[in-house]
């Protein structure tokens, strides 16, 4: 069942309509409901500014555009080159890790192709915490992804990543209480029989210091001629004042590729030009050296690498040779050094790509050398976690701040930011009474009160009360601090206590830290 709105126009049983937010794929409506509370009424049509539900949908999502098929925006779009696609799979709304291109925009990497008009939609943030499901059995398997890729169509905040490396499930939420919801409907309401993991926090890494690696990989393959490839590889920290110039220049058609997670990729458009002869000396000299090595993998030799003359006539093979080192490296951020959490704030740059002489058939050496290049790069970088921070508001009774703040500082890596007190919905001051009144102007007189009450005015005692606003708490919160918060602060406050948050960024954490989070992950 799909609940929909109508904004224009009539939407009648049995009509085909186009999800333009969905690559333009058909569905039927095979019957439409006019619901009251839980009673679903059949009826034959919903019109403009109502609200129904409609049956028959299978690949429409929550936050997706559905026109009629003469809608004038589609005129220009062939409805009829629309068939059955591999991304409408079950599992076609799933990312993978570490071995496929994801998209630029920071969405996940089956980001559908809008087509025709299509509405302002839902605004996700980036998921914050995850767990690992796999089935019981064999047999379950085939159940489990069936119902995962329909919640991914209700839930549109929800995303599943298929490790292949780890051959785990990762499903990946919003938060603790999104995550709970998700696992308790799949075992109990959907009777998923499946194994749930402990609930982690999504951590990214990064680098603190630049690097420079220069990079030859060299492989003989009995039968075939030698594969070689060399490339230099850069890596150094992005910043917050470079990610907003970045940014800028992005949107401005800039030589930068932003991928997913703000990591930006220079790649050198040249091939196998310029100087890349380097003796076995300097070889040992660059391996030796902090920052900067030369490396060599396989079974080359020591003789010097001569430089490929390729002309004017290879401009598709250069293509391809940048297109695979890209795809290589969009490919290698989702696993850092540590312990292959994804990577973030980067800028990577890739040049003196150099294929020594050879014109390839075979894109695998440049994907291999693309890969190991980076990976050595990073390693040599001082790799560190970032852990993401929520900006958490909590609205507490006055009596409960200090107990409240002590649990954030010492117990909870927070920063308080602000400590105001809360305000009214006018947005003034909610002090004694209503909008700034103070107790003795406060008029009790249109309401009928006994003179006391167990010994105590009730008057005094209402006045009392009014006179002790709720205060706001603003603190910046490690988001693996905030899990069991909820519990605390209904402990603390006796039930009187709430808070929001929302994703404030991410921040490395502590050397203290990242040896514990390095502990829980490996083992060790």
């Amino acid at each position: 069942m799909i609940f929909v709105k109508v904004y224009s126009g009539t939407l009648t049983n049995r009509e085909i309509v186009v999800n333009s937010s969905n690559f333009g794929i058909k569905e039927r409506v095979t019957k439409i409901f006019q619901m009251y509370a839980d009673i679903p009424e059949e009826i034959s049509q919903i019109t403009c500014g109502n609200i129904g539900v409609i049956l028959g949908f299978k690949k429409t999502r929550t936050g997706d555009t559905i026109l009629s098929t003469n809608h004038p925006s589609l005129k220009s779009f062939d409805l009829s080159k629309v068939k059955s696609n591999p991304t409408f799979s079950p599992q076609g709304n799933w990312d993978s890790l570490g071995n496929q291109s994801f998209s630029n925009n920071g969405d996940s990497g089956s980001k559908s192709l809008q087509v025709g008009m299509v509405l302002h939609g839902i605004v996700i943030p980036p998921p914050v915490f995850f767990v690992s499901i796999e089935p019981q059995t064999l047999s379950d398997e085939k159940h489990l992804n069936s119902t995962l890729s329909n919640l991914l169509l209700e839930d549109p905040s929800l995303k599943i990543y298929a490790d292949n490396e780890g051959g785990q499930l990762l499903l990946c939420g919003m938060g603790e209480l999104h995550l709970e919801i998700v696992k308790n409907r799949l075992i109990n309401e959907l009777k998923v029989n499946a194994r749930v993991g402990k609930m982690l926090v999504s951590y990214r890494e990064s680098v603190c210091n630049p690097s420079e690696v220069k990079y030859v990989f060299d492989k003989e393959v009995p039968g075939e001629k030698s594969y070689r490839v060399g490339m230099k590889v850069n890596v150094e920290p992005l910043s917050e004042e470079q990610l907003l110039d970045l940014n800028s220049d992005v949107n401005q058609n800039s030589d930068y590729i932003k991928l997913d997670n703000d990591i930006f990729v220079l790649i050198e458009s040249k091939i196998g030009s310029g100087n890349n002869k380097v003796s076995a000396q300097k070889n040992k000299e660059h391996t030796e050296g902090n920052n900067s090595s030369y490396l060599k993998s396989g079974k080359g030799t020591s003789s010097q690498p001569h430089s490929s003359s390729l002309g004017n006539g290879v401009e598709g093979i250069n293509e391809l040779v940048r297109r695979t080192v890209l795809n290589a490296t969009s490919a290698s951020i989702y696993q850092g050094p540590l312990v292959n959490y994804p990577l973030t704030r980067l800028i990577v740059r890739i040049s003196e790509i150099d294929l020594f002489g050879y014109e390839p058939t075979n894109f695998s050496p440049v994907r291999i050398c693309t890969r190991d290049a980076f990976k050595r790069a990073l390693e040599s970088a001082q790799p560190v976690i970032f852990e993401p921070v929520m900006k958490v508001y909590i609205n507490c009774p006055s009596s409960s701040v200090g107990i409240l703040v002590n649990e954030l500082e010492r117990t909870r890596r927070a920063r308080i930011m602000e400590l105001d007190d809360q305000l009214s919905s006018d947005g003034d001051e909610l002090v004694n009474g209503e909008n700034g009144a103070t107790g003795e102007d406060s008029d009790f007189s249109n309401f009928f009160v006994p003179s006391s009450i167990g010994g105590e005015d009730v008057y005094s005692r209402t006045a009392n009360t009014m006179s002790a606003p709720n205060k706001e708490i603003v603190a910046i919160v490690p988001l693996s601090s905030m899990i069991g918060f909820s519990s605390a602060l209904r402990r603390l406050t006796a039930g009187s206590g709430s808070f929001t948050m929302q994703i404030s960024g991410v921040s490395p954490v502590d050397s203290n830290t990242q040896k514990d989070i390095i502990k829980e992950m490996r083992g060790y």
